[in-house]
């Protein structure tokens, strides 16, 4: 009798790349603004925001209460959409 024949290792998986080739994300693009007071004193409770359509999709200011410059702060804005600055929250010299 005969030894039985060694059957054939499996193969090794190897990473295949994905399908399709995804694309980086460019439908948002993202501004930095640098806010001033002139006063010195920060915004003091001022808030802004960009809104597009129904949704706000920044906001800013908040942290800036005391000095004269702050920033840069990071506005993410969709492209092709037209967008509104808007105040969010008056502050108390507005």
């Amino acid at each position: 009798m005969s030894a039985p024949a060694p059957s054939p290792s499996p193969p090794s998986p190897s990473p295949s790349p994905p399908s399709p080739t995804p694309t980086p994300d460019d439908t948002f693009v993202n501004y930095k603004a640098y806010l001033v007071d002139s006063f010195g004193d920060g915004w003091q409770g001022l808030i802004l925001g960009i809104r597009q359509g129904s949704n706000m999709t920044s906001t800013f200011g908040s942290g800036f209460t005391n000095g004269s410059n702050y920033g840069p702060v990071s506005l993410l804005v969709k492209k092709n959409v037209f967008a509104d600055l808007v105040v969010v929250q008056f502050a108390n010299y507005t």
